[in-house]
């Protein structure tokens, strides 16, 4: 197999169409049919299913798929790492991180140390935690922040990863909203409400399901679906709608007296937020020097959070 049918395989599936991936590669659709039937014949399966509706994965195409892309990813991290040594390319990271903690501390570690790092380019890509841990073990990524702890009981020799957040996850909110104010808000009081649910494979819904099952109440019916914090905020702010983050993720809108915590606290909201890296891309200079930044501006964080004086939920 060489890498040129490779790449033509990987961007055929990403793009759902052989028609799509020819326009994006930049060759002709009798060309990329071609490398494809090839990589087909080379293997002596059939990789993929054609369709009027575009282009599905046989089981051997998902498998293929898994190694093509970490193929890809080193690939392209040889490519900048001798682009870099020969001094004719600038320092590149690809990193992946959650959604709710890519806005706030991750942010503020990629603009500190992009100032004292002006030449390092840095590529992120947000993405639920299943989509990073799968992205790292392809070695697609420098390294990800993503949950840890019991989202991961199965250690993976080929990872490493050590643990950089506990933060506590909120009920949230529009300030004015009918629970605002109390003094205690029970699960029967939050399943009152719609919902701005995690998507199914956010590491979020679990934490959600068990704090309600704990008191006896089926979870709330999921009205609304997304990873994206920026979305769930705003349904909050415009609608009685609750939903699940951390506290951080909304001081912007509790400064402004826009979105606020509600008075309920449980260990099950309790959360851990971990860097991963494959021990087969080793972090380089300027990836430590930005993992050391995400953990200062993490632990600055706890310290600077005050004391919860909160009713626990039942």
């Amino acid at each position: 197999m060489d890498t040129r049918k490779l790449l033509h395989f990987t961007e055929t599936v990403d793009q759902g169409s052989i028609t799509k991936a020819a326009r994006a590669l930049r060759v002709s659709q009798p060309a990329l049919t071609k490398s494809l039937r090839l990589l087909e014949n080379e293997l002596n399966v059939k990789l993929l299913v054609r369709t009027s509706a575009g282009v599905t994965m046989t089981e051997f195409g998902r498998s293929l798929y898994a190694h093509a892309r970490a193929v890809a990813a080193e690939i392209e991290h040889a490519r900048a790492e001798i682009r870099q040594l020969s001094g004719i390319g600038r320092a590149f990271l690809k990193i992946g991180v959650l959604p709710s903690v890519s806005s706030t501390l991750f942010a503020r570690a990629i603009a500190k140390v992009a100032a004292t790092m002006p030449d390092l380019s840095i590529h992120v890509h947000e993405g639920v935690h299943y989509e990073l841990m799968s992205a790292i073990r392809r070695r697609e990524y420098d390294f990800v922040i993503a949950m840890a702890e019991r989202f991961e009981p199965d250690p993976d020799p080929a990872l490493r990863y050590r643990i950089i957040l506990r933060d506590q996850l909120r009920i949230v909110a529009r300030v004015g909203h009918p629970l605002d104010g109390q003094e205690t808000v029970t699960c029967a009081d939050l399943i009152k409400f719609p919902w701005v649910h995690p998507v199914v494979g956010t590491a979020h819904r679990p934490i959600l399901s068990q704090l309600f099952k704990e008191s006896g109440i089926q979870p709330p019916h999921a009205q609304m679906e997304c990873a994206s914090v920026q979305f769930a905020k705003t349904v909050m702010t415009a609608s009685d709608a609750l939903g699940l983050m951390p506290a951080h993720t909304i001081e912007p809108e509790m400064h402004a007296r826009t979105l606020c915590c509600l008075p309920i606290l449980s260990e099950h909201l309790q959360r851990s937020v971990g860097i991963y890296y494959s021990i087969h891309r080793p972090p380089t200079p300027a990836a430590r020097a930005l993992m050391r930044e995400v953990e200062r501006i993490c632990s600055a964080t706890l310290q600077d959070q005050q004391p919860l004086r909160l009713a626990a939920a039942p």
